[in-house]
């Protein structure tokens, strides 16, 4: 397939937005090597409904329960869990914050506290855009300073990284809520998935 008709098919599915458009997009983009059936799978896993359609990857539903779908994650790989991890952290922190603000459930949390987690979490994204350059040193300063463990990235980073990945998905769909969550974890798998 050449370029020119793969930008093609991007411009139609761009144009129109239609769902069977978008399907053909992706697959194209996998036949050419653009993007990889693992990516397109976890879309799908997301609930991206283009490539959930395609028929390059298992058909069927993602859990309903948030529970299921944090083990489902598990088994997407290392990088697509601390993606995850990062994701689940912000929509923990924003819950953490409103908690503080009405003063319920947020107990053991400052706007101290929650400032520290913000920036950790800024480590941590930072780190996954650019593995050196001394990012991991940055989310380990955050890790010595205190940091709630959702907002510890560099907990993410050893050989129990599945456990640590599980328990942190957890702890953040109590604080931020599972369904905010959840939605805020599919987006930015399915924007990076899809990238």
């Amino acid at each position: 397939m050449s370029d020119e008709r793969l930008r093609e098919l991007e411009r139609r599915y761009l144009e129109t937005g239609d769902p069977e458009a978008a399907r053909v997009y992706l697959e194209a983009r996998v036949r050419v090597g653009e993007l990889s059936q693992a990516r397109l799978r976890l879309a799908a896993y997301c609930g991206h409904e283009a490539a959930a359609a395609s028929r390059l990857v298992p058909q069927g539903k993602p859990p309903r329960a948030y529970a299921d779908f944090v083990e489902g994650l598990l088994e997407q790989g290392e990088e697509p869990c601390r993606r995850a991890s990062l994701a689940a952290g912000r929509g923990a922190l924003a819950g953490a914050w409103r908690a503080l603000r009405q003063r319920v459930g947020a107990s053991g949390l400052s706007e101290e506290i929650l400032f520290r987690a913000e920036q950790a979490l800024a480590a941590g994204e930072r780190w996954l855009e650019d593995p050196g350059s001394g990012r991991r040193a940055e989310c380990q300063r955050w890790a010595e300073i205190g940091v709630p463990p959702w907002a510890d990235f560099e907990r993410l980073l050893g050989p129990d990284w599945v456990l640590r990945v599980r328990a942190q998905l957890r702890e953040a769909g109590r604080l931020g809520g599972k369904t905010r969550v959840r939605r805020r974890v599919e987006a930015a798998l399915t924007r990076w998935a899809l990238s």
